[in-house]
């Protein structure tokens, strides 16, 4: 029965026990005529950590398995596995054009996860961030954060990502910029139109990113007190975990949280000022 095959080779995935025994048992597994069992035993050896040759060359197959979800899962355990030699870089590069998406973002997250940062892998993944899917765009830009290559030009990619039109691909966008450390006035002026984002999840990466960028001018500071009285209570709380990172290095924030909290005595956000204070107060 295929339910019972999945099943076994995600609970031997689990088990954590890689002997060549729950190996070879995967490898049987991986030319099922089944494609789910198929894309089970590759996620299994993905988890059990086992990057021999024979394990990475049976993966390699499976990239090019007819079936994308095993296509998919291949790249992720690839990824997780952490042999970032050039022969799985090339692998995983010609899955970024891969026929499906899943598998194109699949690909895209592994070669974050590697932590190859060639010009090759560069470049990969900012063609990436023009793919017609937003899953693959928000995936790629994830990626280049991951790999902290902060050239202009990788810059200058993430922050027309900021402005796409999928709410995922811009949050991701956000986040990663904050992971590189440029804090250019054009990083910090597209973060702060996003604080006004529709969607919350980018109200907050922005705030987040901005406490990790580390400029502390007048207008971000105000910025972000705006953000303390948002309607949605992860963007309180980035904006107050922003504002204690950015008090680290400016005096001026303290005060200013003080007073905030003095003007705003009844406030249902007092709350977030409070947690901006403490997180001022407070040792790392």
């Amino acid at each position: 029965d295929s339910d019972v095959r999945v099943r076994a080779a995600f609970a031997l995935g689990k088990l954590g026990n890689s002997s060549q025994l729950v190996i070879d048992a995967l490898f049987q597994c991986l030319t099922d005529e089944n494609w789910s069992v198929r894309g089970s035993a590759a996620f299994a050896l993905g988890k059990l950590g086992n990057s021999s040759q024979l394990v990475i060359d049976a993966l390699f197959q499976c990239l090019a398995d007819e079936d994308s979800d095993v296509r998919g899962s291949a790249a992720s355990a690839l990824g997780k596995l952490g042999n970032s030699s050039q022969l799985v870089i090339d692998a995983l590069l010609q899955r970024l054009a891969d026929e499906d998406s899943s598998v194109r973002g699949s690909a895209a997250s592994a070669l974050g996860e590697l932590g190859n940062s060639s010009q090759l892998v560069i470049d990969a993944l900012l063609q990436c961030l023009a793919d017609e899917d937003w899953f693959v765009r928000g995936i790629a830009a994830s990626a280049l954060g991951q790999l902290g290559n902060s050239s202009q030009l990788v810059i200058d990619a993430l922050l027309q990502c900021l402005a796409d039109e999928d709410s995922f691909v811009r949050r991701i966008a956000a986040s990663a910029l904050g992971q590189l450390g440029n804090s250019s006035q054009a990083v910090i002026n597209s973060l702060f139109q996003r604080l006004a984002d529709e969607d919350v999840s980018v109200r907050g990466n922005a705030a987040y990113a901005l406490g990790q960028l580390g400029n502390s001018s007048q207008a971000v500071i105000n910025s972000l007190f705006q953000r303390l009285a948002d309607e949605d209570v992860s963007v309180r709380g980035n904006a107050a975990y922003a504002l204690g990172q950015l008090g680290k290095q400016s005096s001026a924030v303290l005060p200013a949280v003080v007073q905030w909290l003095a003007q705003h005595p009844d406030s249902k956000y007092l709350g977030a000022g409070i947690d901006a204070l403490w997180a001022l107060v407070a040792d790392d």
